[in-house]
Order: structure tokens, then C-alpha cells, then sequence
């Protein structure tokens, strides 16, 4: 059985710093980074929309996740945001991920279109069956008019991998919860919730 993980307390979503002729400044956001770090948060999460992922290249986002594990240095998890518009591409942003060395993934559904629950399943289980890093599915339904319930995100839970829910809904709590099974194969599984807080809809 996978190890279980501990995502819990303040985990900001990093912004991505550019230079004025909008070339990627990766000094200045190390600072930042380091900044966030030395100002006590329980996490980071690197490339989410606020770390402009869909506007960067994807050796541009190698090198962020490069710069947040490097000056993270251990102290805290290092989370990168995985928002892509295939399934094919958000599985080679999760292999870039695991390759930098971050911690886990976060997950959003292939964006532009809104996808069917059955399409963001096999999204996310896609994602998840690709990589070995722990996986957090992100849910913010007035952005992305997909709502990802529980029993939408629970397919992506079949791995040996640990995995991390965020279900955030206007109509229900956040969940924090980890999932694994046996092996890849098993449709066994179990949900463990170490963390509900009210949610309001906004984002990480």
C-alpha cells in the first residue's frame, strides 16, 4: 500500500515573475518562492493559472519547477500545477514534474471546453496512470463549469500511488483526502478525510 501524504495548511499558489520584454525571470521568482518559504507557509504550489501555465512553454515550466524544488531546498512540498489542454499534454507536463523533482501534481480538468463527467474521469485516471506523484485533482466549477465530485475523481485513486482529492464546491465542503489501493489493476480503494473546511468556490 502507498505511503500516505500530508497536504495540509496554507499551500499559495506561486506567481511566475517576468522580465519587461516578458521573458521568464526565474531569479525573481526564486525570491518569491524563498520568500514564501521563509515566511512560514505549509506548502507551494508552482505553475497553477495564477503561475501563468497556460502562457509558458513547457521547458519554461521545467525550469520553474526546477527553481521551486531547488530553493525549497526540503523545507516544504513543492506541488506543480498540471492545467493542459489534452490529456496528452497535462501526461507530459506530469513526466516533466516528476523529472524536476517535485512532490505531487495538481491537476485540472483539460481546459477550453467543459468536459462530461465521464470525459474528466478518464482525464484525470489518465493523468494518474502516467506518474508516480502523488496527484491532487482541483475543482473550481465557476471557472472551469465542471463540477469533480467525489465519485467522478475516485477513478483516478487506482494506482499504488497515494492520492490527494480537492473537491471545492459552493454547494458542499472541501475535502481533503488521500486514496490508494492495492495495485493499478484493483478496483478496491479506500478514502481516508483528514481535513473538511467550507468552501466558496475560489481557487488555490
Amino acid at each position: 500500500m502507498a505511503a500516505s501524504i500530508s497536504w495540509q495548511g496554507v499551500f499559495p499558489a506561486v506567481t511566475t515573475q517576468f522580465k519587461p520584454d516578458l521573458s521568464l525571470d526565474i531569479d525573481a521568482t526564486a525570491k518569491v518562492i524563498d520568500g514564501l518559504v521563509r515566511d512560514g507557509v505549509s506548502g507551494l504550489i508552482v505553475c497553477g493559472t495564477v503561475g501563468e501555465n497556460t502562457s509558458l512553454e513547457r521547458a519554461e515550466k521545467a525550469q520553474i519547477m526546477e527553481a521551486a524544488v531547488a530553493v525549497a531546498a526540503g523545507r516544504v512540498p513543492v506541488i506543480c500545477g498540471v492545467a493542459e489542454f489534452t490529456t496528452a499534454f497535462a501526461i507530459q507536463t506530469a513526466k516533466t514534474a516528476a523529472k524536476a523533482g517535485v512532490d505531487g501534481i495538481m491537476v485540472m480538468p483539460a481546459l477550453v471546453y467543459s468536459a462530461k463527467p465521464h470525459e474528466s474521469a478518464a482525464h484525470f485516471r489518465a493523468v494518474s496512470r502516467a506518474t508516480d506523484l502523488p496527484v491532487m485533482v482541483y475543482n473550481n466549477p465557476p471557472i472551469y463549469k465542471n463540477d469533480i465530485t467525489p465519485d467522478i475523481a475516485t477513478p483516478s485513486s487506482a494506482s499504488r500511488t497515494a492520492r490527494a482529492t480537492r473537491a471545492a464546491s459552493s454547494t458542499r465542503a472541501t475535502a481533503w483526502a488521500t486514496a490508494s489501493c492495492s495495485s493499478p489493476a484493483s478496483t478496491t480503494w479506500w478514502w481516508k478525510a483528514w481535513r473538511w473546511a467550507r468552501w466558496a468556490g475560489s481557487r488555490a
